[in-house]
C-alpha cells in the first residue's frame, strides 16, 4: 500500500472512532465512498472494512468504559436512566447468561436493531466484560462494513 492509502485509512480510523463516540454522521457512507472512489480491489475493500470496524469498535468501547467507570453517572438524568428497572433486569439476566448480551451487541453492530449507540451504554452498565464487548462489536461491525465495501465492486 502506498503512503496515501495508509493516510486515507488513518483518517478513516479516526473518523469512525469519532462517529462512534459522538454520532455525527454515518460511517457507512465513508466506507462506500472510499470503496467506490478508490478502486474495486478486494484487498482495498477488506482494508477499508477492517479499519472502519476497528475505529467503530474502539469508539464504542470508550462509551462502554465511560459508563462502567461512572464518568457519565455524574449527570443526574443519565444516572437515573442507568439505574432504572429495565437495566437491573438486563444486568441480572447477563449475570445468569453472560454470552446472550454479547450476541445482542453483535447483532446490534451488524444490523443496528437495536442501535449500537443505545446498546453500548446499556452493556457498560452491566457486568459484561470489556473484551467480550469489544470482540462482539468488532465482529458485527466488520460484517456490516464488509458487506458495504463489497457492494460497489459487485455493481460495477
Amino acid at each position: 500500500m502506498t503512503a496515501v492509502a495508509l493516510g486515507v485509512l488513518a483518517v478513516l480510523l479516526l473518523a469512525c472512532f469519532a462517529t462512534a463516540v459522538v454520532p455525527m454522521g454515518p460511517p457507512e457512507a465513508m466506507v462506500v465512498a472510499l470503496t467506490v472512489a478508490a478502486t474495486t480491489s478486494p484487498r482495498w475493500a477488506i482494508a477499508v472494512a477492517i479499519t472502519a470496524a476497528a475505529g467503530q469498535a474502539a469508539g464504542k468501547l470508550l462509551v462502554f468504559l465511560a459508563v462502567r467507570g461512572k464518568l457519565l453517572r455524574r449527570v443526574r438524568f443519565l444516572d437515573r436512566l442507568l439505574r432504572n428497572r429495565l437495566l437491573t433486569r438486563i444486568d441480572s439476566f447477563d449475570t445468569k447468561h453472560p454470552h446472550h448480551l454479547a450476541a445482542v451487541v453483535g447483532v446490534s453492530a451488524l444490523v443496528s436493531v437495536p442501535p449500537l449507540v443505545v446498546v453500548s451504554p446499556m452493556a457498560g452498565s452491566t457486568t459484561m466484560r470489556p473484551h467480550l464487548f469489544l470482540m462482539s462489536a468488532f465482529a458485527g461491525r466488520l460484517g456490516r462494513f464488509s458487506l458495504l465495501a463489497f457492494v460497489p465492486s459487485l455493481l460495477w
